[in-house]
């Protein structure tokens, strides 16, 4: 799910403490603007409570809490180490940073996985919270504490703290979108309908330099800067939603841009901002309205489309249920499940439902039990990519890993830790912070930082996107009509694997 993209770079200036007061009065916000209870869930389509506070105790972990200290205006020993503080606010902050610190060390489960060195992290941030002025600063100070968990999951999912973190402030897509090709160079995989530059970019061109800045490091830096506020559970996943809001234009109308066609020749071109992008539409068959939270669509010889566009949640699962209804008489059918958001893990299964006439052994999750007035039992292809995260990721198990549907496309975005929700000392927010590495119910697996792979990899190069063709959705309906003429799965994941 990526955060929407602001033209303007966000700065927070000091004000004083009544002012911050003011604020906090204000209705309670999540951290990116959306009314609390708006969100996303955790495991099994259900989000826990915030945990009660716990007070210090002697086991809490890393930081002053691990010494069973009482948080005083005088001072705080954390590290080992016994630092002065300003009372009131600072208290309070370096409160909330020590419950963080100690909350994560415990209960964290993938430190060694991702390489996090945890009290590291927690002794080059801690200063950042004593020295915060004001309670926007802490907040932001806790986006960046959590970033270093390096699990999209584990972030400040409410506040209310008129503040939002500034996560991809200022970037847009400029009607391109530009995604990583699988051999190092940087591609354009589509443009907008009507892009002024239609003519002069095409898809499949290499975008080679940024004003005046090489692709790749480019890339590096929007990488680098995203990763300071929020933490991404796979770089596919962060390059996924980078590739829609590419260009950092900041404050400015435009940026230049150095492309190689086809044919090898370059040419530098002037990128503006204001023109407007949605992927969905670009990556979907001819004809294909991206609208609701789910759409059906009648493709050739008898062939259903069908494409989940909202979260996991009823609303999805019932909408997508209404539209299953109306292809009763489809041959075959493509699930197209790219961008599909997180959310909960029942609605999850109530879709899947409809492609099981029978009630599935899920190994070690809930049964896939049949749902809707009837189920589509013939040959079935799933499309998948890296925006797939979270519930997301549970739905495609819940096809592929019982062998019900041939997944078509590239890895899942790999975000599948099972958070827990902790309200802070402070009170001035709600976090996330990862709790379970679950494996997948089947085999076993924990994609966590992976994600799950296809059954059939579709490459991304030049040649894949040139016409403005879609690679995914073209491999999908060629697997489906091979499973149309009666090969088997096994027969038709192997010709695919062998022609790679």
């Amino acid at each position: 799910m990526a955060a929407p993209s602001h033209r303007s770079t966000t700065t927070v200036s000091p004000w004083d403490h009544r002012e911050a007061s003011r604020l906090s009065r204000r209705r309670r916000l999540s951290s990116n603007g959306v009314p609390v209870g708006q969100g996303d869930r955790g495991e099994q389509g259900e989000e826990s409570r915030p945990a009660p506070i716990q007070p210090a105790t002697a086991d809490r972990g890393v930081s002053g809490y691990a010494h069973g200290v009482h948080r005083s205006t005088a001072s705080l020993l954390c590290y080992g180490c016994l630092v002065a503080v300003a009372p009131t606010q600072s208290a309070q902050y370096l409160d909330d940073f020590e419950f963080v610190a100690a909350t994560a060390q415990r209960t964290f489960p993938a430190f060694e996985k991702k390489s996090v060195d945890w009290p590291s992290v927690c002794r080059r941030l801690r200063p950042r919270f004593a020295a915060a002025r004001h309670d926007a600063e802490h907040v932001l100070n806790l986006h960046r504490l959590l970033a270093e968990l390096r699990d999209t999951h584990s972030s400040v999912r409410e506040t209310n703290i008129d503040v939002r973190s500034p996560l991809f402030d200022g970037q847009a897509s400029g009607g391109l979108w530009v995604v990583p090709g699988d051999e190092g160079a940087l591609l354009v995989r589509a443009l907008a309908p009507g892009h002024p530059l239609a003519a002069a970019i095409a898809p499949g061109d290499e975008v080679i330099e940024i004003d005046g800045q090489s692709a790749a490091s480019y890339l590096d830096n929007l990488r680098a800067r995203a990763k300071t506020w929020r933490g991404f559970s796979s770089q596919h996943f962060l390059d996924g939603l980078l590739g829609t809001q590419f260009f950092a234009f900041g404050a400015a109308d435009s940026v230049r841009v150095v492309v190689r066609s086809a044919d090898g020749g370059t040419a530098e071109r002037e990128v503006h901002h204001g023109i407007e992008l949605d992927a969905r539409a670009c990556d979907s068959p001819p004809g294909f309205q991206p609208e609701g939270r789910a759409r059906a669509l009648r493709l050739d010889g008898g062939i259903a489309y069908l494409r989940i566009l909202g979260k996991m949640d009823d609303a999805t699962a019932a909408e997508a249920s209404a539209q299953i209804d109306d292809c009763a008489d489809a041959t075959g059918f493509i699930l197209d499940c790219r961008g599909m958001g997180g959310g909960g893990d029942r609605p999850a299964l109530e879709i899947a439902g409809r492609f099981f006439r029978e009630v599935r052994d899920n190994g070690t999750f809930l049964p896939i039990k049949p749902t809707g007035a009837w189920q589509f039992a013939g040959p079935l292809v799933l499309l998948q990519d890296a925006s797939l995260a979270s519930s997301a990721e549970t739905f495609t198990w819940s096809l592929t890993e019982t062998g019900r549907a041939v997944s078509v496309g590239r890895p899942t975005a790999g975000a599948t830790i099972i958070p827990k929700l902790y309200e802070l000392p402070s009170g001035l927010a709600v976090i996330r912070i990862g709790a379970k590495d679950r494996p997948t119910p089947v085999r076993g697996v924990r994609p966590e930082g992976i994600g799950s792979a296809p059954d059939v990899f579709v490459k991304f190069d030049r040649a894949a996107f040139e016409g403005g063709r879609d690679p995914i959705l073209e491999t999908g309906r060629a697997v489906l009509q091979a499973l149309l003429r009666g090969d088997s799965a096994e027969a038709v994941i192997a010709a695919h694997r062998g022609s790679d």
